[in-house]
């Protein structure tokens, strides 16, 4: 099955653009987006089976990522990273010899 992404009229620019950066390996130097399908014995099966493919490549390649905001530790969880940190230590300490 054929389908050219940028004579469609379902998408916008923007999605025609993304969708050709998302899937440059798959497309074919006229923009033509191909699915095959060869799973099953009649013609009719095999094309709603390439149907099925395609619409779920182009919905998954449409999905943006979520944009991942800074976060920073709290004042609580910093004071109990400090806390464990003096404890291992004191732990090790005392486990030393002390030899004179």
């Amino acid at each position: 099955m054929r389908w050219n992404i940028f004579r469609t009229k379902i998408l916008t620019v923007e999605n025609k653009e993304y969708l050709k950066t998302k899937l440059v390996g798959r497309l074919t130097a006229g923009g033509d987006l191909l699915v095959t399908a060869s799973s099953e014995r009649s013609q009719e099966a095999n094309l709603r089976e390439a149907r099925h493919k395609l619409a779920s490549l182009v919905i998954s390649a449409l999905k943006r990522p979520k944009i991942r905001h800074k976060t920073r530790p709290s004042r609580v969880s910093k004071l109990k990273r400090v806390e464990s940190k003096r404890k291992l230590s004191l732990k090790k300490k005392t486990r030393q010899g002390y030899f004179d």
